[in-house]
């Protein structure tokens, strides 16, 4: 249920070569006998040395899968190793392309090398060029992401569509990240207005969304409060459990208003009547106590039990 989800293939086929193994069996020995498990499932990161990174036993959310990777990432940093080749004067493909690869992987700054890069090549529809544009982009607002637009049909036709889509979607996420560190409206209009031209498939949820992150930091309470509503309107799944999760979201970010907490108690109690978990039955108890209806609470809690 968790290896199979779209967003856990997407991460770990992007970042690691992926198998499954039975340690139970015999044409397996050598393998267990280096990296033995004890309990199933045992998760290993294993580097291109052939020395464990990371070692998790036991099985994971989808959320905690895809961090569990990112954090075997960062520790597996080989930005360095590329760092002393490219300060030594290796500027070849490979070495600068492993070298920004690198520089991404563990979120630091990659753009001055890959401006470099791309700066001395005469032809950048070649395929190594192609590929460097799309491992290089990292934000929309940048010089590199109007390259990745500009040649886009080709970069598709050597990946894929998909591949392309979810590269705008990091970087937009990325510079989304940006304007909410500096406090920038102007950026926030434009990373937004890019996913509206360039993702129009995930451009309304997106805006929306963000939307959200930005006003909450800024604590617009109002435009929050609209942000979420039309998401819960035009975005939201039917979904019981994505809705009751919607619903704790704008109580944690507005408690104390009386209206919001008060179409939160309306949707949670909508998904909690249409679901057999006990998740939104008990999100649905918490939000009761946000209006103090602690007999209803009680009873709901008992329910999610």
């Amino acid at each position: 249920n968790v290896f199979t989800q779209d967003a856990v293939g997407a991460f770990y086929n992007e970042n690691f070569i992926n198998l499954k193994i039975d340690m139970e069996k015999p044409e397996n020995k050598a393998f267990s006998s280096q990296y033995p498990a004890a309990a199933f499932p045992t998760l290993y990161y294993i580097d291109f040395t052939g020395e464990v990174v990371q070692k998790i036993k036991g099985a994971q959310t989808v959320e905690g899968f895809i961090n569990l990777g990112k954090t075997a990432l960062n520790k597996n940093d080989r930005s360095d190793y590329y760092a002393g080749l490219y300060e030594k004067g290796e500027r070849n493909y490979e070495t600068v392309y492993n070298y920004v690869k690198a520089l991404n992987r563990s979120d630091e700054p990659s753009l001055r090398i890959a401006n470099d890069y791309l700066s001395s090549q005469e032809d950048l529809t070649t395929e190594e060029n192609l590929k460097f544009i799309l491992e290089a982009v990292t934000e929309v607002d940048s010089r590199i992401f109007d390259l990745l637009i500009e040649y886009r049909p080709q970069i598709e036709a050597i990946t894929s569509k998909e591949v392309v889509e979810n590269k705008i979607e990091q970087a937009a996420n990325a510079t989304l990240d940006k304007a909410v560190k500096y406090e920038s409206e102007d950026l926030l209009r434009e990373v937004q207005a890019k996913m509206d031209a360039h993702h129009p498939e995930k451009a309304l949820a997106f805006k929306l969304e963000s939307e959200m992150t930005y006003t909450k930091l800024m604590q617009q309470e109002k435009q929050y409060f609209k942000a979420w509503n039309q998401y819960v309107k035009k975005v939201a799944s039917d979904d019981p459990q994505e809705r009751s999760l919607l619903a704790m979201s704008l109580v944690r970010a507005l408690p104390d208003n009386e209206q919001a907490v008060k179409s939160a108690a309306k949707l949670a109690a909508q998904a909690a009547s249409k679901s057999d978990q006990y998740e939104p039955r008990l999100n649905y108890a918490q939000i009761l106590l946000y209006q103090d209806d602690k007999s209803k609470a009680l009873k709901t809690a008992e329910q999610a039990l």
